[in-house]
């Protein structure tokens, strides 16, 4: 029987860099909902208080032209995506995965490390905490 370790590493590593950071395509591991930074802290802030068995992986992207948030949900989810002040972004779309080492600038960053038991995050929480936040 594999450790939870192990399963870890190879759900992971498919897809996560070994080093640096690398272009993802979205759509086979999971679909992605961009976010402004300025929206998308408060929604990780909500989840980590009302429902933080509901957070997935997030990655910060401080060096875009308007820094923002990455929210991993299901695949096949952000074809239908729906919610204020975000982007839902599925097959044909990629986005900067860091290293799990990287926590913090400079570059893409975990602001939220995947973790096997949270895979992705909820997409109906996310698209509550982002009406929440939008209002």
């Amino acid at each position: 029987m594999k450790t939870h370790d192990q399963l870890q590493s190879i759900h992971y590593s498919a897809w996560v860099p070994v080093e640096g950071a690398s272009a993802v395509a979205a759509g086979e591991w999971w679909d992605a909902v961009r976010v402004e930074a300025g929206l998308g802290i408060p929604v990780v802030h909500y989840f980590r208080a009302l429902s933080p068995d509901r957070l997935g992986p997030v990655i910060a992207d401080p060096d875009m032209r308007i820094p923002s948030l990455y929210f991993l949900i299901p695949p096949g989810t952000a074809a239908d995506w729906a919610a204020p002040g975000s982007r839902g972004l599925g097959r044909n779309c990629y986005v900067v995965v860091p290293n799990l080492c990287r926590t913090a600038p400079p570059g893409a960053y975990w602001l939220v490390r995947p973790q096997y038991a949270n895979r992705h995050t909820d997409p109906e929480s996310l698209r509550r905490f982002l009406d929440t936040a939008a209002a």
